[in-house]
């Protein structure tokens, strides 16, 4: 007997397009934060140390692309109600709250979203087919485990037998 599939919540889609929208966000802001730092580096110093400069640059960048990574993450398993995106998800509301006063409102809301009882459905079904395809995933590793363990055998089988033919011919040519 199968289940009745659970529709996606229209939220979702919401949240993940909201989450891409981040990670876009995480791959611009670098360019931000190097004119700030360019600007600010003049104004305060009247130069511009180019290896300060540099360092914190490109760190900015690894830092924003590994973030806008994780939003990325984050927007595609949360369409396909996979439990891990629901975790981090509210991970990222909670650092959220921080982000005194519009962030807080913003991360309270999603928290609220997230832990409605159609959503935490929808991610419970998405964590049940994770299971299966595991399971499935499993089967089929060990169905070539089994196939890998019986063509080894068969090679070893057909080698011995080589041997003992080669055994043979040797005893026929020494009479």
């Amino acid at each position: 007997m199968t289940e009745k599939e659970i529709e996606q919540p229209k939220g979702i889609s919401v949240l993940s397009i909201l989450y891409i929208l981040g990670g876009i966000f995480w791959l611009i802001y670098p360019i931000f934060y190097m004119y700030w730092l360019g600007v600010y580096y003049k104004e305060i110093e009247g130069y511009i140390p180019w290896a300060s400069w540099m360092f914190n640059s490109v760190c900015c960048w690894i830092g924003s692309i590994i973030i806008a990574g994780l939003y990325f993450g984050i927007a595609a398993g949360l369409k396909k109600g996979m439990p891990g995106a629901w975790v981090w998800a509210i991970i990222f509301a909670i650092i959220g709250l921080f982000n005194v006063p519009i962030g807080t409102i913003i991360s309270i809301i999603i928290l609220i979203y997230l832990f409605t009882p159609n959503v935490r459905k929808w991610f419970e079904q998405g964590a049940k087919k994770q299971q299966k395809e595991m399971e499935k995933m499993q089967k089929e590793q060990k169905f070539q485990q089994m196939q890998e363990e019986e063509r080894k055998r068969k090679e070893y089988e057909e080698f011995q037998e080589y041997l003992k033919q080669k055994e043979e011919k040797e005893k026929q040519n020494k009479q």
